[in-house]
């Protein structure tokens, strides 16, 4: 610029000599000049040795101090690896985690990829959050990002991603199941006379459409086999303290995450899963069902037979999911409604119902006590006075189903209750007094 000519250096000089000038500004100055005292001095150094928290904000828009959270970000970080790198060390104690939420708005640091694991390695353990994954592509490209999702232990998705490719790919790490299905044929008088095969089938655990409906509340974990739980995830409960069907998220048992599980093609009106969580859901609901109805001791499955069943009379089905599974599922035939199609209402997830467990519970044990004890007219009276009002009051317009369909489950709703007033109840006898 020196030993350029002297119109190209009266071109330059004066904007040059312009630039500077806004600090001359008291309210510029104040920005610009390092207070000499009341204002404490932030270290990276000094705090990544330190059990502190830093919060870092920022709003997008014009005037966004994005690039300034980011420079701070990678300061502190670099503090970290410095201090990792001592001779002594080669790890920080304690470990520094760094949760770089909307890192594809704020955190854009390019290197960021091949710091990955890297900083893990050296105990600076770093937790970024997308959007969506191609934002991610976007700040990093295709292959960045490929390395910094395979670097990562372990990997979350909580659902609302549109991107059907990249949605594939998920799905296809996910993998896949074996299915079981049961095909039955009856003969005779119908009193569990029928043949049985079981057969399995490899199905995706979840399809690109369930990962895109994804509800609410939901999320996908991925990570390798060493950093698995040893115990299963713990999750809530139905109201009244009965277990709920997805109370557990074990490695083996990713359907559980499903919350629409698929009919098997071919299947009759009440399909329902031949093993997995409906199983044992439907198991520790019958036992709490069996102490209800006065057995205090009963655990699934085994049904006692009732007084009027000859010694050593054994029910046929083992507890009402392999009853609902075996026998109303291939024998019940009705129209089901779903879309502009008239029908019953069902619910794949009868499971998930505790009025719908309660009442297939009773069907259960009235077919089998039936069965034994009146085997000339029982199956007419079965269908006439328990099935079909069971069914009916199920299916109703403003029954426990009324909400779902074939392909559709939705969350029951209990009745509104309120505390009773002592003085109401003061009228009328408890348990001690009768």
């Amino acid at each position: 610029m020196v030993n350029s000519c002297d119109k190209t250096r009266g071109g330059i000089y004066p904007d040059g000599q312009k630039t500077p000038m806004c600090l001359s500004e008291p309210a510029v100055t104040v920005w610009s000049t390092p207070p000499t005292r009341g204002v404490l001095e932030f270290e990276p150094a000094a705090f990544v040795v330190s059990t502190d928290l830093l919060y870092l904000l920022s709003q997008g828009g014009p005037g966004s101090p994005a690039p300034l959270i980011a420079a701070l970000t990678d300061a502190v970080l670099r503090a970290g690896e410095l201090r990792a790198r001592a001779p002594a060390r080669r790890r920080l104690d304690p470990p520094l985690l760094s949760i770089l939420d909307e890192a594809t708005n704020i955190y854009r640091l390019r290197q960021l990829p091949n710091l990955y694991s890297y900083y893990g390695s050296h105990c600076l353990p770093i937790i970024t959050i997308f959007q969506s994954y191609p934002k991610g592509v976007d700040v990093w490209g295709r292959e960045g990002m490929r390395k910094l999702w395979s670097a990562a232990n372990v990997r979350t998705y909580g659902g609302g991603v549109g991107d059907p490719d990249w949605l594939e790919e998920l799905s296809k790490l996910i993998g896949e199941h074996d299915v079981a299905t049961r095909s039955a044929i009856s003969s005779g008088s119908g009193w569990g006379q029928r043949s049985v095969s079981h057969t399995t089938r490899r199905q995706r655990i979840l399809d690109v459409s369930d990962l895109h409906a994804l509800p609410h509340g939901c999320l996908r974990l991925g990570c390798p086999a060493r950093a698995r739980p040893h115990r299963p995830l713990a999750g809530r409960a139905l109201r009244g303290g009965a277990p709920r069907v997805d109370r557990a998220l074990g490695p083996h048992r990713p359907h559980r995450l499903n919350p629409h599980p698929r009919r098997p093609t071919g299947a009759s009106l009440m399909t329902t899963p031949t093993a997995g969580p409906a199983a044992d859901a439907v198991a520790d609901l019958s036992a709490l069902l069996g102490q209800l109805a006065g057995d205090p001791g009963a655990t699934p499955p085994a049904a006692e037979p009732s007084a009027a069943e000859p010694a050593g009379a054994e029910p046929v089905y083992r507890n009402v999911e392999a009853f609902v599974g075996d026998y109303p599922a291939h024998v019940v035939e009705r129209c089901l409604a779903s879309g502009p199609t008239s029908g019953i209402n069902w619910c794949p997830r009868w499971w998930a119902h505790p009025e719908a467990i309660s009442r297939l519970y009773a069907l259960w044990r009235a077919w089998e006590t039936l069965r034994v004890s009146d085997p000339q007219t029982g199956m007419s009276i079965w269908w006439r006075d328990h099935l079909d009002p069971h069914l009916a009051a199920l299916a109703a317009e403003y029954g426990p189903f009324s909400r779902c369909g074939p392909d559709k489950h939705t969350e029951s709703r209990p009745l509104p209750v309120e505390p009773a007033l002592p003085e109401v109840l003061a009228q009328f006898p408890d348990v001690d007094s009768i």
